[in-house]
């Protein structure tokens, strides 16, 4: 106590103490695209251990958001329709499940549109990949593939119903994925995911930087849903929204 009312009056405000805290202080690192991982470790800081489930995994490190929570102890499900990127998640993250499936808002058989095995532009939305094609100069091909819920995956890997963090992905899928998703039986504390109002931005090639405004994520169909189940936003980077569960706020 004594040693901190001396800091306090005598050094805290001294340019060598500064200079000190400058040379201390390390920068924020992130794996994920924009540094949302950030603003995620952030969130989850009070949560020694966790569970995570991470819709669109794709990659254990690149552009990850659950990387770090790996790092610290976590452990979760990833889910992948690509059997490239599952085999790498299963070669890296010992401690995860990691699942190659489609996911949707339904149990049966859907189209997947792939530029290449382990493509982060690989989707099941058709309009999502004529797009890209057209910007990439680039054809895709066509696979069916079975799909579920991801309720019917949550149900089989016995996950607890509040489980820390939900992070899905899934190049315009991503309502589908939140429809598909029993919120009243599941209530992960953060859900992220990306909110694309008009697709059609990304392939004008005038356009350096696609984003999706504060005003479009308000009012999109995602926040109106999430927000039917008491969820808040509570930030956006880019294309990633941040929607926290009534037991964080």
């Amino acid at each position: 106590m004594m040693f901190k009312k001396l800091k306090e009056k005598y050094i805290k405000n001294t340019l060598i103490y500064k200079l000190y805290r400058i040379r201390k202080t390390k920068p924020f690192l992130s794996n994920s695209a924009f540094g949302e991982e950030i603003l995620v470790n952030r969130i989850l800081n009070k949560f020694k251990y966790g569970f995570f489930v991470d819709v669109g995994a794709y990659n254990p490190k690149i552009g990850s958001l659950t990387n770090q929570l790996y790092d610290k102890g976590w452990k979760g499900i990833n889910i992948d329709f690509s059997k490239p990127n599952i085999e790498l998640f299963n070669f890296l993250r010992k401690r995860d499940i990691s699942i190659n499936k489609a996911i949707s808002d339904r149990k049966g058989y859907v189209n997947s549109y792939i530029f290449d095995p382990s493509s982060g532009t690989n989707t099941l939305e058709k309009n999502y990949a004529d797009g890209w094609a057209k910007n990439f100069l680039k054809d895709y091909s066509t696979k069916k593939l079975e799909c579920v819920t991801l309720t019917d995956i949550l149900d089989q890997y016995t996950v607890k119903r509040k489980f820390e963090y939900l992070n899905i992905d899934v190049e315009c899928h991503d309502f589908k994925v939140l429809k598909g998703l029993n919120l009243k039986k599941y209530q992960p504390k953060l859900i992220t995911c990306e909110i694309i109002i008009d697709q059609r931005k990304f392939w004008n090639k005038k356009n350096h930087m696609y984003y999706s405004t504060l005003k479009d994520v308000q009012n999109s169909k995602i926040t109106k849903f999430l927000e039917n189940y008491k969820y808040k936003l509570i930030s956006h980077y880019y294309l990633t929204s941040f929607f926290i569960s009534e037991e964080l706020q």
